[in-house]
């Protein structure tokens, strides 16, 4: 188990489909945690599938959910999942972004 600190431990990670979440997933997977990988394309989403489930240790997995997190009805269906399908939550990775070029502290929270 020491090559494996995360093994039992789930993770979903959002913008994981792609570049830093995607190899955030993997890094995860190959310390033994299984995956939820929460993108809004969802070819991107089999792909990195294919990618990640190459990585996982026994006893793991990774699974997908194609989710467009900047729609809040869709954040909340994503939540909802989460606690339905996952058996435990013990780690959050929250990559997906999308932003406004405006100061920070103006930031609405349709914009947030």
């Amino acid at each position: 188990m020491a090559d494996e600190p995360l093994a039992g431990q789930w993770a979903p990670v959002t913008g994981g489909s792609k570049g830093i979440g995607l190899g955030v997933a993997g890094t995860l997977a190959r310390a033994g945690a299984s995956v939820a990988i929460v993108a809004r394309g969802l070819p991107a989403l089999e792909q990195a599938r294919a990618d990640v489930t190459a990585l996982v240790r026994p006893g793991s997995e990774a699974i997908v959910r194609a989710v467009d997190i900047a729609d809040p009805p869709a954040r909340r269906s994503l939540f909802e999942w989460v606690r339905e399908s996952l058996p435990a939550l013990n780690i959050v990775v929250v990559n997906a972004g999308a932003g406004a070029l405006v100061p920070f502290l103006e930031v609405t929270l349709d914009e947030w």
